[in-house]
């Protein structure tokens, strides 16, 4: 049955008072209009406040059975998260595979939540969209625009490490998004930029095209482009601000080191990973209730155990502990569950880091590093055609990403399994010219040298992997074999090509 607001009584959600027919939500002195069918979505969520609402609920009593896309539905979603972050007194949580469900503020979550990790800090990143505008006749493209705008705005809101403004905060943005849309013949040119409010400079601009027709006859953004604008505009932002982090003596607060430990995490040596582990450290120390540190931590350590050949078990006990207690502070937090993922998978816990990167994918489809993570998961699994889909889909959503060399070495490692000798020589390559400090990517290209009978290939490699750790280190080096193949035949395959090439 379609829920008819005409007959819908007023009630109250926390400090809200929701009146359905007025189709207003007032808090205080404050009012804020809704449209009908985010209305009837928000009725429905906060009559089964506490459950999960599935796809099909919300299209029979929304949409009064009518089939609609999953923007549709995503769409009303964003703009109750953006009323629960102007308003307070509810919050909605994405259940993967399910639907979706209201939890009103002070209940109690029966899926065994601790609690929530902050939202909010004084070192987070404040973001707001400026008014967006459109050049062009036709009718639909002024709410297309808007539309675009309100859609890349409840997206950038998932973004648990930023703070998006509603447009009409009295907050100050620390960056403003613009975008402008002009209709060009068949193209719609959508220009896009982020600039720092504090000194006026533009940080980033860039120019998008996509076809017009589709967009402009409907009057709604496709999710593609969505996601596309969402993370370029994130990763600008945690660039800039990783960036003025860095260049502090020492992080002021748990956000800053988390921000300082992840960077130097991306060098992925046993140095930088060290420096990663003292900064996550400090955060926990700073904020012990804050999620993204204690993922932070984990993901460091497990990197560092792994890296140092899985010899120091104390690591990954302590490294599982830290994902314990990221998993119970922050569930639904997709950048959370990402590094979990990651952290599972290097202390040799796949099956529950694959489950963590698929709800992170889910959660979030724009997140930079949760398609890559499970396509390491993918390929641990020896499902390389799987593994080429996901990178794919990391290149779509990611095209800033920062780490390239991270995903050149899983295409690599997937083009080996797949049984392109030759692709895989180019991305392995590719992935150790672009950080050298690796030594996964120089293991990679020696063990593919011993395979191919290729002494050249077998001693720049050898070479290389001493210079990072020295020349008699060849145990450390089948260690981390022992440790990145878990099947005993396969390790002992690898293992006697990678003693040919280093004694080549």
């Amino acid at each position: 049955m379609t829920i008819e607001l005409a007959k819908t009584d007023s009630f109250s959600l926390a400090e809200l008072r929701v009146q359905p027919r007025l189709l207003n939500v007032e808090k205080g002195d404050q009012t804020v209009a809704l449209e009908p069918r985010v209305m009837q979505v928000f009725v429905l969520l906060a009559r089964h406040t506490g459950d999960a609402v599935d796809r099909d609920t919300l299209i029979e009593e929304c949409w009064g059975g009518v089939i609609v896309g999953d923007d549709a539905i995503q769409r009303c979603i964003g703009r109750l998260r953006r009323l629960a972050a102007q308003l307070g007194g509810f919050e909605i949580e994405t259940i993967p595979k399910i639907g979706y469900r209201l939890v009103s503020q002070g209940q109690d979550i029966p899926d065994g939540s601790v609690s929530r990790s902050p939202t909010d800090g004084p070192a987070k990143p404040v973001v707001s969209l400026s008014l967006p505008s459109f050049i062009g006749q036709s009718e639909k493209g002024k709410t297309l625009s808007l539309l675009l705008s309100s859609d890349v705005s409840a997206a950038l809101s998932l973004n648990r490490e930023l703070i998006v403004l509603a447009p009409n905060s009295d907050q100050s943005p620390e960056f403003l998004v613009g975008l402008e849309l002009r209709e060009i013949e068949d193209q719609l040119r959508v220009h896009c930029s982020m600039t720092e409010i504090a000194s006026g400079r533009i940080l980033w601009s860039d120019v998008i095209y996509c076809p017009a027709r589709p967009l402009l006859s409907t009057g709604i953004p496709a999710h593609e482009l969505v996601v596309d604008l969402a993370s370029r505009f994130s990763t600008i932002v945690i660039r800039e601000v990783t960036e003025s982090s860095l260049a502090l003596d020492k992080a002021q607060s748990a956000w800053q080191a988390v921000v300082r430990a992840n960077a130097a995490y991306q060098q992925i040596d046993l140095a930088s990973l060290a420096r990663a582990i003292e900064e996550a450290r400090a955060a926990v120390s700073m904020e012990p209730r804050y999620a993204a540190a204690h993922a932070a931590l984990a993901n460091a350590l497990a990197a560092h155990y792994e890296l140092g050949g899985a010899q120091r078990e104390e690591e990954a006990e302590e490294a599982r502990k830290h994902c314990d207690i990221a998993l119970a502070l922050a569930p639904e937090d997709a950048n959370v569950l990402a590094w979990i993922s990651q952290a599972l998978l290097m202390i040799t816990r796949p099956a529950e880091g694959m489950s963590l990167a698929k709800k992170a994918v889910e959660l979030a489809p724009w997140h930079p590093i949760a398609h890559l993570y499970l396509a390491r998961h993918y390929l641990h699994q020896g499902l390389p055609a799987e593994a080429e889909q996901a990178l794919d889909d990391h290149s779509r959503v990611a095209p800033l990403f920062p780490w390239k060399y991270f995903p050149e070495l899983n295409r690599g490692i997937a083009r080996f399994m797949l049984g392109d000798l030759d692709g895989a020589q180019k991305h392995l390559e590719e992935a150790a010219s672009l950080n050298p400090r690796y030594p996964y990517s120089w293991i990679s290209l020696m063990v593919l040298g011993a395979l191919q009978q290729d002494n050249d290939l077998m001693r720049n490699s050898a070479r290389r992997l001493r210079q990072i750790d020295g020349n008699d280190d060849l145990e450390l080096q089948l260690a981390r074999l022992a440790h990145s193949y878990p099947d005993p035949s396969q390790a002992a395959l690898v293992q006697a090509a990678f003693k040919t090439a280093w004694t080549a």
